[in-house]
């Protein structure tokens, strides 16, 4: 029996554009097509949405 002792599985992998668009995404969890892939897709976006934000945050010096 092998365990994944300190290692994180890749879930999914989504590419996007640089104008949002998704390039490419897959799944590489066992229940795929339909709603799974949906979540990941909704996913990868607002992953996208934090560094929008963290981006309109003003910098100080």
């Amino acid at each position: 029996m092998t365990t994944n002792t300190g290692r994180l599985p890749i879930l999914a992998l989504a590419i996007i554009g640089k104008k949002g668009q998704p390039l490419y995404l897959r799944n590489f969890t066992a229940a795929s097509g339909g709603e799974a892939d949906l979540k990941w897709h909704y996913a990868a976006h607002v992953s996208l949405d934090v560094f929008d934000e963290r981006d309109a945050l003003p910098t100080t010096l």
